[in-house]
């Protein structure tokens, strides 16, 4: 089901994500958990670039600036998707006048606070810090997480932390080169090391869904949903192989 609809004005969009902030608090972790589907995202990048065309004085931007916010991460999901790249965002920016950059930079910094939005610690004083938050909210793509868990899962079998470091770093952490490139490796590796607490709560610990997200309060959602199902996927092949 869509958020958004192609009759809905950047104003009522904005209205819409408003609510999905506050009211889905304890869920929404990092803006990529926002349940946006294909379509939700081509009408909010219309509506957005409609800005543009119609040349509004930059400080109308404030109006919308969860609407900015939000297609800024998943112009960054997108183009992870697609390309393994997140240059584009980067070189839209930099094409700005001075003047702009540094009015996006404030409002983007402004809008994270207002609305209690993590900053996982990180340095926005400066676009660099501002850009490694987006890439943060963006997340690890989910097409990656069952890749991420068969190497979590193989090093607890082992037991030896270096074969997972080993592992993560030589197979799973180059997918991840925009991160590498942009961000601090301790917050991927601090990650990781939550992901693979949450594994063992969930396969070994056989700890309950709502528990796990009340436990892992910081991590993505979606993070967890996908830990969730690959427990889930492991048992029932466990199960169907005891059966034969």
């Amino acid at each position: 089901m869509n958020m958004f609809n192609p009759t809905m004005t950047l104003y009522e969009i904005e209205e819409r994500l408003e609510k999905e902030f506050i009211n889905s608090r304890k869920y929404l972790r990092i803006i990529g958990d926002l349940d946006l589907s294909v379509d939700d995202f081509k009408y909010l990048s219309l509506k957005i670039k409609g800005l543009k065309k119609l040349r509004l004085n930059i400080s109308m931007s404030e109006s919308y600036k969860l609407a900015l916010l939000t297609s800024f991460v998943f112009t960054i999901k997108k183009e992870q998707e697609n390309s393994g790249s997140v240059d584009g965002l980067l070189k839209l920016y930099q094409g700005l006048p001075q003047h702009h950059k540094r009015y996006y930079m404030k409002l983007l910094d402004n809008t994270l606070e207002e609305y209690g939005i993590t900053t996982f610690g990180m340095n926005t004083s400066n676009m660099h810090g501002i850009f490694t938050v987006l890439l943060a909210h963006a997340g690890i793509p989910v097409n990656l997480h069952t890749k991420l868990y068969d190497i979590l899962d193989e090093s607890l079998k082992i037991g030896k932390m270096h074969v997972l470091e080993s592992k993560l770093r030589n197979e799973f952490l180059p997918q991840l080169n925009w991160m590498v490139e942009y961000m601090d490796e301790k917050y991927l590796w601090k990650i990781c090391n939550e992901c693979r607490d949450l594994l063992i709560d969930c396969k070994i610990n056989e700890i309950g869904h709502r528990e796990l997200f009340e436990k892992y309060d910081l991590l993505s959602s979606k993070l967890i949903l996908s830990c969730i199902k690959w427990c889930d996927d492991a048992e029932d092949l466990r199960q169907s192989r005891v059966s034969n």
